[in-house]
């Protein structure tokens, strides 16, 4: 059951990654530090949001313990393109590389997750939860930005800037 559990995570987040990889590399230069709506960070400052909270579930997958008040201590790079998606790299090797050392029982609630118990499956749940939801915010920035969403985005949801 825990390999089984394991290959389909990691077969979801490897699609995740590939998708957020793929939108961090498509975002046109002029709108790479834009804003949809007052309110939204510019998209770097997204991007920089979820290698930060990457680092914070990464360590919260080895210590137990989630802390995102240390979330800024897992990033403190540059906005750029190159130094974030170099940073998202190195967070999803960081976690594909934990995986083989989890528990061997993925279902007892172990981690503390602000406050509350919750189990390493429920806990990877919702790493990909997390990144999913900018998922839905950048196809925002895209059709606000006038660009399309990258073609793995097209083809796996059918998202483009033009499409209501």
């Amino acid at each position: 059951m825990r390999d089984l559990f394991l290959q389909a995570f990691a077969d979801r987040w490897n699609h995740v990654n590939a998708m957020t990889m793929e939108f961090a590399n498509s975002v046109p230069d002029q709108s790479w530090d834009a804003s949809p709506l007052v309110g939204f960070a510019p998209f770097s400052k997204q991007l920089r949001h979820v290698v930060c909270v990457r680092g914070v579930h990464n360590a919260g997958l080895k210590t137990g313990r989630v802390e995102f008040d240390r979330k800024h201590d897992f990033y403190d790079g540059a906005l750029t393109r190159r130094a974030l998606v170099s940073a998202l790299n190195k967070a999803h090797t960081d976690l594909v590389a934990q995986l083989a050392d989890l528990p061997a029982d993925l279902f007892e609630p172990s981690i503390d997750f602000l406050g509350n118990r919750v189990s390493h499956a429920q806990f990877l749940y919702g790493y990909v939860q997390h990144e999913a939801i900018h998922h839905g915010q950048w196809s925002l920035y895209a059709a606000s930005g006038g660009y399309e969403t990258p073609a793995i985005w097209r083809l796996q949801w059918g998202l483009s800037a033009g499409a209501a």
